[in-house]
C-alpha cells in the first residue's frame, strides 16, 4: 500500500611558510578499521554508502614546528608547533599524519551515517569536519592547553556555533557545543559596505520623527569598528524599537496604532547601546531586559494593558496582542553576540599572512592570543569579501555564482565537528511518528531517516519492531518540508522508498520496492 505522507517536523565541520611543509599523501575514503569507534560508526551499507563518500585527505606534518594545511575544499587548519602528545602524554617530536575530511550536504551524511541533532535540539548543520592525528599509526592527542585554527568553507550562512560529535548507545551521533571555539567577538560592517537600509526610514517606520537621527545613527563615525556596526547589533535594530515603542507607550496611550507616527519615544534603550560602546553587549541586552521588564511589572502598565479598548487601533490593543504572552522581550541569544569587537595591540604584524602565528609568538604574545587575533582578522576579511560579493550579485555586475563565506574557530577537540545553529524545538508537545515500512521481504538490513533539505537536517529513526520505526517530533513551532527515506538490503538486492510529507500525521505507511545499486546511488546523490 502505498500511503501518502504527511507531517511537520521541527528542526531537529594553513600551510605557513617555513622549512618543514605538509605533504599531502593520499586521496582515499575513510576505511573504519583506520578509526576509533569513538569517532566513526559504519553501517550496513558499506558496499552501496563507499561509492558516494567524499574522500578523506591525509598530510604529513612536522609536528615541531608550525603548520598549516589546507584541502581541496578551502579548509584550511593552523598547526602550531609542539601541539601533539601520545596516549602516555608525551611529546611527539616526529612527524603527524592529519586525516582530514570535510562533509557539507545531505547525501555525505547519509553517506556516513550521521544526523543532525543535539540531547535537546535539532541541529541546522552548514558544514561536518572530521580531523584525526597519527603518529607511527596510531592515535595522537592534542597537548594539554593546545589548539588547532580553523578555517572552515560554508554556504550562505552566517554566526554559526560548533559542535563536537559523540555516538550514543544506538550509534546515533549527537553533537554538543564545543566551547573550545566559541568566538568572544563581534564583526563589524566595513565602512564601504554599511549598505543605507541599515538605518533608513523603510528598515525602521517613523524613526526621524522620533529619535536623534545623528547621535543613533550607526553611520556615524563616532561608532567605527564599534559593535554598533556589526551584523549582531543590525540584528537588534528592529527589536530595540518595538521595546522603545512599548515603554513609551503610556506617555502616549490616547493615540492610534495608525497614528504612531506622532509618538514621542523614550530613548533609554537606545542611549544604553549607543553610549556604552566598551561595554560587552551581552551586558547591555541583560540591562535592556530589565528596562523592559521593570516597566511593564508597573501597576499602570497592568492597569492599561487590562483596560477595555473601544477600537483595535488603539495601542493598547496592538500591544495585548503583540507582547502579553512574552516574558523577555529582549532575547538575542539567537544571534550569536559573545562579546565586543577585539582590541588588540597591532605589533606590526600583518595578520593574514603565513608566519602570522611565528611572529606572534616571538613578539611575546600567548599561543591562545596569537590564534584569536589571526581568528578575528581571517573571519572579518572573509566578511568583507562575502558582503561585497552579495552586493554585486544584487546589482547584476555578478551573477550565476553562490555566495560563500567562512567561519573562524579554534578548538581543542579533534574527530567530528560541525558548524551550525540550533533550531529551536522547545514550544509544543513531542510526538512520536510511526514509519511502517510496506513489505513482505524479511531484510537483512534496512534503515529509515528523515532528511530536510533546508536547513539541512537529517535524523536517524529508530527500529522498534520488524520493519516499524519511530522518529521524535521534537515541537510546534515551523513546517518544512521534510522527506522521509528508507533503505533496505536482502542479499545482494537493494531496496528503496522515500516520500515527500508537507503537514501532520503520526503513522504513515512508506512502500519500498527493488532498485539497483546504481539508481539507488543516483537516488542518494540527488538529495
Amino acid at each position: 500500500m502505498h500511503t501518502k505522507l504527511y507531517f511537520s517536523i521541527l528542526i531537529g565541520l594553513v600551510l605557513i611558510a617555513c622549512e618543514s611543509q605538509p605533504t599531502l599523501i593520499v586521496d582515499q575514503p575513510l576505511p573504519k578499521k583506520d578509526i576509533e569507534q569513538k569517532f566513526f560508526h559504519p553501517s550496513s551499507f558499506e558496499e552501496l554508502y563507499k561509492n558516494i563518500r567524499p574522500s578523506v585527505e591525509r598530510f604529513s606534518i612536522d609536528a615541531q614546528q608550525t603548520q598549516i594545511i589546507k584541502n581541496k575544499d578551502e579548509v584550511e587548519i593552523l598547526i602550531p608547533p609542539n601541539s601533539f602528545i601520545d596516549d602516555q602524554n608525551k611529546p611527539i617530536r616526529s612527524n603527524v599524519e592529519i586525516e582530514l575530511l570535510y562533509l557539507n550536504n545531505l547525501t555525505d551524511l547519509i553517506a556516513y551515517n550521521l544526523q543532525t541533532c543535539t540531547e535537546r535540539n535539532l541541529l541546522s548543520s552548514s558544514g561536518m569536519l572530521y580531523i584525526n592525528a597519527k603518529s607511527n599509526g596510531k592515535n595522537v592527542h592534542l597537548a594539554k592547553g593546545q589548539k588547532l585554527s580553523i578555517t572552515l568553507p560554508l554556504k550562505n550562512r552566517m554566526g554559526t556555533q560548533t559542535f563536537i560529535g559523540q555516538y550514543d548507545e544506538q550509534n546515533n551521533i549527537k553533537w554538543k557545543v564545543n566551547k573550545s571555539s566559541e568566538k568572544n567577538y563581534l564583526i563589524p560592517f566595513p565602512e564601504d559596505i554599511l549598505y543605507e537600509p541599515y538605518w533608513d526610514s523603510d528598515s525602521v517606520p517613523v524613526w526621524y520623527n522620533s529619535l536623534d537621527s545623528e547621535k543613533y545613527n550607526p553611520r556615524n563615525n563616532n561608532y567605527k569598528n564599534t559593535f554598533i556596526q556589526t551584523r549582531e547589533f543590525k540584528g537588534r535594530i528592529w527589536k530595540l524599537y518595538e521595546e522603545t515603542l512599548l515603554i513609551s507607550s503610556l506617555m502616549n496611550k490616547n493615540l492610534t496604532w495608525d497614528d504612531r507616527a506622532k509618538i514621542k519615544l523614550n530613548d533609554q534603550l537606545f542611549d544604553l547601546y549607543f553610549s556604552n560602546l566598551d561595554v560587552n553587549i551581552e551586558v547591555l541586552d541583560s540591562m535592556a531586559n530589565s528596562i523592559v521588564q521593570n516597566y511593564i511589572q508597573q501597576p499602570e502598565y497592568i492597569a492599561w494593558m487590562n483596560s477595555p479598548v473601544d477600537t483595535a487601533d488603539h495601542l493598547n490593543a496592538f500591544f495585548k496582542e503583540t507582547y502579553n504572552q512574552i516574558d523577555y522581550l529582549l532575547d538575542f541569544d539567537a544571534d550569536g553576540a559573545k562579546g565586543n569587537i577585539p582590541n588588540f595591540q597591532s605589533y606590526g604584524i600583518n595578520l593574514l599572512s603565513n608566519n602570522a602565528y611565528d611572529n606572534l609568538i616571538a613578539k611575546g604574545v600567548p599561543s591562545n592570543k596569537a590564534l584569536t587575533m589571526i581568528n578575528f582578522e581571517k573571519e572579518r576579511a572573509h566578511y568583507i569579501r562575502f558582503n561585497k560579493k552579495l552586493q554585486l550579485l544584487s546589482t547584476g555586475e555578478l551573477k550565476n555564482t553562490a555566495a560563500y563565506t567562512k567561519t573562524v574557530f579554534s578548538t581543542s577537540e579533534l574527530g567530528w565537528l560541525n558548524c551550525g545553529n540550533l533550531v529551536d524545538t522547545t514550544t509544543g508537545t513531542p510526538k512520536n511518528i510511526k514509519i511502517i515500512i510496506e513489505s513482505e521481504t524479511e531484510f537483512d538490513a534496512i534503515e529509515c531517516f528523515t532528511l530536510i533539505p533546508e536547513p539541512n537536517i537529517k535524523l536517524n529513526a529508530s527500529l522498534v519492531d520488524k520493519q516499524t520505526f519511530i522518529c521524535t517530533k521534537k515541537g510546534q513551532e515551523a513546517n518544512y518540508m521534510t522527506r522521509v527515506v528508507a533503505v533496505a538490503k536482502k542479499e545482494d538486492t537493494y531496496y528503496f522508498g522515500s516520500e515527500i510529507i508537507y503537514d501532520e500525521d503520526y503513522s504513515i505507511s512508506l512502500e519500498i520496492h527493488p532498485i539497483k545499486a546504481e539508481a539507488l546511488k543516483n537516488e542518494l546523490e540527488d538529495f
